[in-house]
């Protein structure tokens, strides 16, 4: 583990603003299942180092409602900060968050990714791995919508997306498995990705 990931992780300064994410509308919010396999798998990868306290101490993976758990994503040379967190709704869905600071997306690949109104530019390795993860997780339980974008955390969810056209963003990408793409428009089938 390089210095530098630690720095960045006890920096509080990294810990502000917007968050580059991939966020996943597991299941209703009756069924904790999903998100404790989720969670499980997620902290068991090889390349990911965690979870830890503010210390930057390991500590037990946190999977209970609502929960927050932070560590470093190893991928290729970079060495970069994120947390995922798991989101319950009150009679509504769980959420499975992957969640990294745009401030530090900035200090570890320089300012050129940043996000300016309609313009984004984030680095290929990041979509790379939410892509990838997102299969993964879909493989381990078939969730009901993924959404990668900034700040898309409760942008949208499955029954707005089967009810009602999108229009088309280019910040922010939509994942969705068999079960629920036969249900969409054409106009949203143009611009969901179908994951399976």
């Amino acid at each position: 583990m390089k210095q530098n990931a630690k720095k960045i992780f006890l920096d509080q300064n990294y810990k502000c603003g917007e968050f580059y994410e991939l966020c996943i509308q597991v299941c209703p919010s009756k069924d904790n299942d999903p998100i404790i396999l989720y969670t499980n798998y997620l902290w068991t990868l090889d390349y990911v180092y965690g979870p830890l306290n503010e210390y930057f101490d390991n500590i037990p993976i946190e999977n209970e409602i609502n929960s927050i758990n932070h560590g470093i994503l190893m991928l290729d040379n970079y060495e970069i900060p994120f947390c995922t967190i798991n989101v319950c709704e009150e009679n509504g869905y769980n959420w499975f968050d992957i969640s990294i600071y745009k401030s530090v997306i900035e200090k570890i690949f320089g300012k050129r990714y940043i996000v300016l109104n309609e313009i984004s530019k984030m680095p290929k390795i990041l979509k790379t791995f939410f892509e990838r993860i997102a299969y993964e997780l879909y493989k381990i339980y078939p969730f009901q919508l993924g959404i990668r974008g900034v700040e898309v955390s409760g942008y949208n969810n499955i029954k707005n997306i089967l009810d009602n056209d999108l229009e088309d963003d280019k910040l922010i990408e939509y994942y969705i498995g068999n079960n629920n793409y036969h249900k969409l428009s054409s106009n949203n089938k143009n611009i969901i990705t179908l994951i399976e």
